[in-house]
């Protein structure tokens, strides 16, 4: 069995191999995902698939060598802080972007439940407009 901090640690490194697979055994069927407006697929969704799908698979449609970079994992309870960094190069406008991130994470039964998404969305919205 493993601690909240472990199954979150675990879902960075899938995510980072693109083992989907793994990460929909750490994603709870009904897990409510939330990512900050003005990010590409910003908004809330619902759902393993519509999650795997719609938002976790999608960023290397629009980015090259996106990268989540995890400075801290914090444990509290049900819950997990992960701060650290994204950057990667929007595809479209060959732009670079470095933008902070804060995740927290609720997991129940040794899945996530929630996700909810805070960082610098000006950032990338910058890197995503020609000119």
């Amino acid at each position: 069995m493993y601690s909240n901090k472990e199954i979150i640690q675990r879902l960075y490194q899938f995510f980072k191999q693109k083992d989907f697979d793994q990460l929909r055994l750490l994603l709870s069927e009904t897990i409510r995902w939330e990512q900050m407006k003005g990010f590409p697929n910003g908004g809330i969704h619902t759902g393993r698939e519509q999650v795997i799908s719609h938002v976790l698979a999608g960023f290397d449609t629009n980015w090259e060598e996106w990268k989540a970079v995890v400075e801290e994992f914090i444990e509290a309870g049900d819950s997990v802080l992960v701060t650290g960094y994204y950057e990667g190069r929007y595809r479209n406008t060959g732009k670079y972007m470095k933008a902070d991130f804060l995740h927290l994470y609720k997991l129940a039964s040794g899945q996530v439940t929630s996700f909810k998404q805070y960082t610098d969305t000006f950032e990338i919205y910058a890197a995503t407009q020609r000119g």
